[in-house]
């Protein structure tokens, strides 16, 4: 395993005693160079989940939970950055579990708005009416939309991120947690360039990698993350 060339390779090789097998495996990855990580890794991530924290506990302090999706928009650059794809419940979840993946899809329908459903809201969704239809590996693949008539159309999909927040919390649904009745908001977060600039980046992590011969859709500007030790030091 120390000489392959793929990832995919090690991945095959240690899933298989630790899912069919039952057994405990680690593995030990060999350090690598600061140049390395700058020209090839994604950085500030931490940085970016602590942005996405700190909006989500000021929204609870200030009880303004309605609009912290606005708030995390702004934080991660704005709406050329991340999208507000859709709000509505999930009316609808197939999972299974399969080799240690967990497979399946979230079906969210719109909800109607009340009055008391009425929120100042600095970003609208891009789509609205219908459903939209998430399948996830693991990881949410892409978003897709259902209109009225049937006409379907592809909002958001890998790899850019696509997150089901909690209307009540703000806070990312994990697979576990989909469950039937939630009240929920969709969003979209472009991913760095190096995956969707190149042919070879969307090979190995676009819609091709999961099995779905889909072409690209973008869906906006990626904006550099803001690094908080940069910015505090």
């Amino acid at each position: 395993m120390t000489r392959t060339d793929e990832d995919l390779d090690v991945d095959r090789v240690l899933r298989a005693p630790a899912i069919e097998m039952g057994s405990y495996v680690g593995m030990i990855r060999k350090p690598t160079t600061t140049d390395h990580v700058e020209r090839y890794g994604v950085l500030n991530t931490m940085s970016s989940a602590w942005r996405i924290g700190r909006c989500i506990n000021r929204a609870k302090l200030s009880n303004t939970i309605g609009t912290v999706t606005d708030q995390i928009i702004d934080e991660l650059g704005g709406s050329s950055a991340a999208k507000l794809l859709f709000i509505g419940k999930i009316i609808g979840v197939e999972r299974k579990l399969l080799k240690g993946h967990s497979y399946g899809e979230v079906i969210v329908e719109e909800m109607p708005a009340g009055k008391e459903d009425e929120r100042k809201v600095a970003y609208a969704p891009t789509t609205q009416g219908g459903q939209l239809r998430v399948p996830f590996k693991n990881e949410n693949i892409y978003a897709k939309h259902i209109a009225k008539d049937d006409n379907e159309t592809f909002v958001a999909m890998v790899p850019n991120l696509i997150a089901i927040l909690d209307a009540q919390t703000g806070k990312a649904l994990r697979v576990p947690e989909f469950r039937y009745g939630v009240i929920v908001h969709v969003l979209g977060i472009t991913a760095l360039l190096r995956w969707t600039d190149s042919p070879r980046g969307l090979e190995i992590s676009g819609l091709g990698a999961f099995g779905y011969d889909i072409p690209y859709k973008p869906l906006g500007t990626y904006a550099k993350l803001r690094s908080v030790v940069q910015e505090f030091k």
